[in-house]
């Protein structure tokens, strides 16, 4: 049982690109945010871009800087749970600054999209460990892993957002 994927080499900016260009019937949906945490984006948001005029970015810049500031700013942890005043998972990540993959990627994509950038969610597994069976790598659940892509809409192509720091990384 199982399946195939292969892939042409590891590059950190590669993501799947399909579809690309993104269609403007499919755009909303990569940018659907939920009403109730619009505000808690846009807190985190303000720290993010501090000092920055974000009418100048463009879209890659505002994606590095997502992945720059959870990088230096949090923490990556697999012992993470909700407090009881917590209403939200990702209210819990912002506050206590530490999380599992999960939340990395999931903060990514909604800031990401909160600054008008495309985004999605992904999960996958990062396989490095070539059977000795045959061509092929072996997938463990030790593998899986999730992140962040974006659309950069000024470049018109998918990028990788990886918002977890090198720890939570399967290698």
């Amino acid at each position: 049982g199982g399946y195939t994927i292969h892939a042409k080499s590891n590059d950190p900016f590669a993501a799947y690109n399909c579809p690309a260009p993104l269609s403007d019937s499919e755009r909303p949906s990569y940018l659907a945010i939920p009403e109730e945490i619009t505000a808690l984006l846009d807190t985190e948001i303000q720290k993010i871009f501090e000092n920055k005029d974000l009418s100048n970015c463009g879209d890659r810049e505002k994606i590095e800087q997502i992945r720059e500031y959870l990088l230096s700013n949090y923490k990556y942890s697999l012992d993470f749970s909700m407090r009881p005043e917590d209403k939200d998972p990702l209210e819990s990540f912002f506050r206590r600054r530490r999380a599992h993959c999960e939340l990395f990627a999931t903060a990514a994509v909604l800031i990401a999209r909160r600054l008008g950038v495309p985004s999605r969610y992904v999960t996958g597994f990062l396989c490095f460990e070539q059977s000795p069976a045959g061509g092929y790598y072996v997938s463990r659940i030790e593998n899986a892993h999730a992140w962040a892509e974006a659309y950069l809409n000024d470049e018109e192509k998918w990028v990788t957002l990886e918002a977890t720091p090198e720890d939570g990384i399967p290698r």
